[in-house]
């Protein structure tokens, strides 16, 4: 794609209110202004933006290229946080091993968190959670599912997840206490 017609795409972008498209779509993606990559994420969402823009083929109606727009948008958003989300199940399956090395990490640094303290963090949590609460932690955080899919993956009621969520929080508030001490 060349350049002038991403700036075609950007100034589409920075007319009206055409930036809720993005802003729609990270809403949509449960990605909220305190995400760690709520920044980055908008960025690839603008750029995406710029992108669809120029490949909409369809007739000249702005509602139509809009949907099509956001749906693109959307796409490119969901596959993002689906590639971090298999990186971050990569680094809990590698933590889930008692016989972890922490020097291990630092000699293979692509399967471990960029944050130390938080993979430490996370390993503490992992160590004190029973396998219940564990099957929440992987489909929230790992695999991204909300509570509703978690829910029909294990059989379980949505509040049986609620409360295994809870308890997670729980640990979490504990083990963060004393990691912070």
């Amino acid at each position: 794609m060349n350049e002038p017609d991403l700036n075609d795409g950007f100034a589409y972008l920075m007319q009206s209110d055409h930036r809720a498209v993005v802003y729609g779509v990270l809403k949509r993606l449960n990605v909220r202004p305190y995400h760690d990559y709520y920044e980055d994420l908008k960025q690839e969402g603008f750029i995406k933006f710029a992108q669809k823009y120029n490949q909409y083929d369809g007739e000249d109606k702005e509602k139509q290229r809009l949907a099509y727009i956001y749906q693109g948008v959307y796409w490119h958003l969901l596959d993002l946080l689906r590639h971090d989300s298999r990186d971050r199940q990569r680094n809990l399956a590698v933590m889930d091993n008692d016989d972890m090395d922490w020097q291990d990490c630092l000699r293979d640094p692509e399967r471990f968190v960029e944050n130390v303290d938080g993979a430490m963090l996370l390993t503490q949590l992992w160590k004190i959670c029973d396998e219940k609460q564990r099957r929440y932690i992987r489909g929230s955080f790992e695999l991204g599912m909300t509570v509703t899919e978690i829910a029909r993956h294990w059989q379980v009621s949505r509040k049986t997840v609620y409360q295994w969520k809870q308890e997670v929080r729980e640990k979490m508030k504990k083990v963060g206490n004393t990691f912070t001490r």
